[in-house]
């Protein structure tokens, strides 16, 4: 679903959220682009905010 979202939904600024793995550092969307050396554990995985991140609103801020 990620996948998708971020190559159908992501304006040119980058996808709001990154996925990095713990032992190796790097990001899942870099690493599918290459073949796994090891099976990836959800556990081992860590959302990191991404180049299209954007604060939430406030509630004054969303009714103004």
């Amino acid at each position: 679903m990620v996948v998708w979202g971020d190559n159908h939904l992501v304006g040119p600024e980058g996808p709001p959220i990154g996925l990095e793995h713990h032992s190796c550092g790097s990001d899942l969307a870099d690493a599918g682009l290459r073949p796994l050396r090891e099976p990836r554990d959800p556990r081992e995985v860590e959302p990191k905010a991404g180049t299209g991140f954007r604060q939430p609103l406030s509630v004054a801020e969303y009714i103004s």
